[in-house]
This record gives structure tokens, C-alpha cells and sequence, in this order.
């Protein structure tokens, strides 16, 4: 995701088979001159992707829309006309390229987490805007109260589980498991044990999740600072008698 200063920002990406550098990329930066939007967040990019076309054995880019979303609170202007425009400008392109456009809620203290709100395909799929709008007003204004989702692999999980899998589980704890496993299962004899290299992964597992629970926990603790910071009473101005 760029690096726009919102927290929270609309990220649409897909991936294309054409280069956008031959029409698409001016068509992009017109559609984004051509409106007056609520927000100076507003950012297009597109580039090459290298293992993709290695894998399709044809040339491939990807392209993105992002909007960000930080102004959606304080404002009473139509703040979702903005996102219904890049949708509708990403139909025909959907249409014409054969391809399909994620729309996702993105936050940048959690770059793990993402809320997909809809998919652009061809333009006679009707897109449920009062869905998107529904969901985005659900994520731009939660309740603290309520549990942490996100959807993994159109699964809707615990992000907490998801983000101790990819960033505590599956590096720091295999690294240490596979290490481990093999310094407790000779020892210092040289001797194999199977109980001991089961019980080194085992350790190196348990250190792996300690390690992303402690980056979860820092990491929500920023997110709370940030999203849910109570202002302090101004302090009473009562003159003395």
C-alpha cells in the first residue's frame, strides 16, 4: 500500500495484461484530474510484475487506486461518492482487459489487515455500493467494544490468529524449530533423541508464537492510541471569588 499519511485508506488493485504505460496510466491521471475530491489522499500507481509473467509466460502489471479515508469522521459531505467513481471507472477497464479489481478497507498501523468490500468485474455485474457504503461506515466508525475480524482466504478469522501465524509461527517458530530441533536431538553426546528434537520444535514453536504475540500486542496498543485516544477535558476557566 503507498505510503499515504491516513490511517485507514481504500486500496483497489488488479492485475493486468496489457502495459498501463500505453493508454491506461494517462487514462488514470485524467479520471483522477477530471474530479474535485474530498480528500488530497488520492493516489494511482501501477508496475511490472516480474513472477507473475514468469508464471503466465506473458507480460503482466499490476495497478492500483488508493483513497484515503481519515476525513470520512469529521465530514457531512458525500465522502462515498469518491469511492463509487473509482469503482465505476474500473468496470469498463474490468470489461475491456478481462480482468477483476479488489476493493478493500486497508489500515496502515495493521499491514497485515484488510476488509474486502467488493470485487469490479464486468460492468453488467451490478456492484452493491449500499453494501460497501454500509461496510465502510461499519470499519471507519467502530465500537472498541467489539472483536477484531478479518477476512483470510474468504475465511473470516481472527486477524490476531492470522498475524501470529505469518509473522511469529511461520518464521521466528520454524527457524527456531528446525534449530532447536536439531541441538536438543543430538545434545551435547552427538546421540540422537527423537523425545528431545520433538521437544526442541515444540520450544521453538512456543518461541515463535511468544515472538508474535508480543508484536501483536504492541502493534494493537499503537492502533488503539491512535484510533481511540480520549481527549482530555478542557480544564474549567471558573474565576476565583
Amino acid at each position: 500500500m503507498p505510503a499515504l499519511k491516513d490511517e485507514m485508506v481504500l486500496n483497489t488493485d488488479g492485475i493486468i495484461p496489457v502495459d498501463p504505460g500505453i493508454e491506461l496510466r494517462q487514462r488514470a491521471k485524467a479520471f483522477i484530474a477530471s474530479r474535485k475530491w474530498n480528500t488530497a489522499s488520492i493516489h494511482y500507481g501501477d508496475q511490472p510484475e516480474p513472477d507473475l509473467s514468469k508464471e503466465n509466460k506473458k507480460p503482466m502489471w499490476s495497478i492500483c487506486f488508493c483513497l484515503g479515508l481519515d476525513h470520512v469522521r469529521p465530514t457531512n459531505d458525500d465522502w462515498f461518492a469518491d469511492v463509487a467513481a473509482i469503482a465505476q471507472f474500473l468496470q469498463p477497464i474490468a470489461r475491456e482487459l478481462q480482468c477483476e479489481f479488489i476493493i478493500e478497507l486497508r489500515l496502515k498501523s495493521r499491514p497485515w489487515y484488510s476488509e474486502t468490500l467488493a470485487i469490479v468485474t464486468d460492468p453488467d455485474y451490478e456492484l452493491d455500493l449500499a453494501s460497501m457504503r454500509s461496510m465502510l461506515e461499519h470499519f471507519i466508525k467502530p465500537n472498541p467494544r467489539e472483536v477484531f475480524v478479518a477476512k483470510w482466504g474468504h475465511t473470516r478469522v481472527f486477524g490476531r490468529s492470522r498475524f501470529l501465524l505469518v509473522e511469529g509461527v511461520m518464521w521466528w517458530g520454524l527457524t527456531a524449530a528446525f534449530c532447536l530441533g536439531l541441538g536438543f536431538g543430538y545434545g551435547l553426546k552427538a546421540q540422537f533423541s527423537l523425545v528431545r528434537c520433538v521437544l526442541g520444535v515444540i520450544a521453538g514453536l512456543a518461541l515463535g508464537y511468544g515472538v508474535g504475540a508480543l508484536r501483536w500486542a504492541r502493534a494493537e496498543r499503537q492502533f488503539k492510541n491512535l484510533m481511540w485516544k480520549q481527549k482530555q477535558p478542557a480544564k474549567s476557566k471558573t474565576p476565583l471569588i
